[in-house]
């Protein structure tokens, strides 16, 4: 797995310039297993993070067992065993207009006994090849640029089973995105996931990471301004619908334990998987219930302890970066409002003074 991972850095490095991307270049991403997509059988539909809709299907497919695999044993998701293999599978995202692909990446692996030829194609041009060779992680990719409606990855001549890990693609779509929209609800809150790296610099909205700390067993929102593409965030705002601008780049956020996945997910364990909730007059975290799904592209929180998780985090029990404000300030006495800001001794509202908090009138 850390192959993989060293594999889609170095690719993604490539993609968008040593880390300077154009605004008018998508890049898509799918990892399969867990984390990440998974299905049972074929013909299988998902979307990937830019929301571009793929569909996974094969020939000779009856009686065809596939399982998602576990990061700690590599990832990705088994199709076919060892005794049993589809003739033919195929990975295929169509859109309704031609667009340029710069690049494509399928990372497989298989079986001692796995075998199979690996074709990547753009509007029936093919432009890279693969081939499996047993348990070795096989990276196809594309050799040239192509422009057409549809992609498609195809493994044939296959004996044995095989393993589809990740699949890293970038394209131009002939548009630069201007801005995003976002929507708040009437709980004034609201998770989102960027497709572009935005500004909310001069917005009316605010935009949180979100931090768990487990020894507190609390969350904790930072304010950030600029968040790059494909990141969840927590925002907060008036009731109504943004239009917030778009960044050519901007620098990962760190202390974000926010994210989200591209397909939906069927919940394992109880308060596990915790998403932004109103519940009566209660806006926070609430956990999703053992079997539940998780819709794709919805922020999350993971709590990885369950038996000391909270039945719900709330809002106005987050500190939204109040602890950095005080903490920089050795000197006591002084009273911050809920923004962080210093405030005098004649103001009204909420404030912190010394760490606690308390309504001053």
């Amino acid at each position: 797995m850390k192959r993989v991972l060293h594999l889609f850095l170095v690719l993604l490095l490539l993609f968008v310039g040593g880390g300077c991307m154009s605004a008018e270049t998508q890049i898509g991403k799918i990892s399969f297993g867990d984390p990440g997509v998974h299905f049972l059988s074929v013909p299988f539909t998902f979307t990937d993070n830019l929301n571009n809709s793929w569909t996974i299907d094969a020939q000779n497919k009856h009686n065809l067992n596939c399982k998602g695999l576990k990061e700690s044993v590599g990832g990705g998701v088994q199709i076919g065993s060892k005794n049993r293999s589809a003739s033919k599978i195929t990975f295929t995202m169509t859109f309704p207009d031609a667009i340029t692909f710069k690049s494509v990446v399928a990372i497989f692996s298989g079986y001692q006994t796995t075998t199979g030829d690996i074709t990547i194609t753009v509007g029936g041009d093919t432009i890279g090849i693969g081939q499996l060779n047993g348990t070795n992680v096989v990276d196809a990719r594309s050799a040239k640029e192509a422009s057409g409606k549809d992609l498609t990855i195809t493994v044939s001549n296959i004996k044995s089973g095989v393993i589809i890990k990740s699949i890293l693609y970038s394209y131009e779509d002939g548009n630069t995105a201007s801005s995003e929209t976002a929507t708040i609800s009437a709980a004034q809150w609201a998770t989102y996931v960027t497709k572009h790296a935005v500004d909310f610099n001069n917005a009316k909205l605010k935009a949180y990471t979100a931090k768990f700390d487990a020894a507190a067993n609390s969350i904790t929102l930072s304010p950030v301004k600029e968040v790059p593409a494909n990141t969840a965030v927590v925002l907060k705002g008036d009731t109504g619908t943004y239009s917030v601008p778009c960044l050519a780049s901007a620098v990962s956020l760190t202390d974000n334990d926010l994210t989200f996945k591209d397909s939906e997910y069927k919940v394992t364990s109880d308060k596990t998987i915790y998403v932004l909730a109103k519940k009566g007059d209660v806006c926070g975290f609430y956990p999703l219930a053992n079997g539940e799904t998780l819709p794709a592209n919805k922020g999350y929180i993971y709590i990885p302890n369950p038996s000391s998780a909270k039945s719900v985090y709330r809002l106005n029990n987050f500190t939204t970066g109040i602890r950095h404000a005080v903490k920089a300030d050795t000197q006591s006495g002084f009273r911050y409002n809920l923004a962080g800001q210093r405030v005098s001794s004649t103001y009204k509202g909420v404030v912190i003074e010394n760490g606690k908090k308390f309504v001053v009138k």
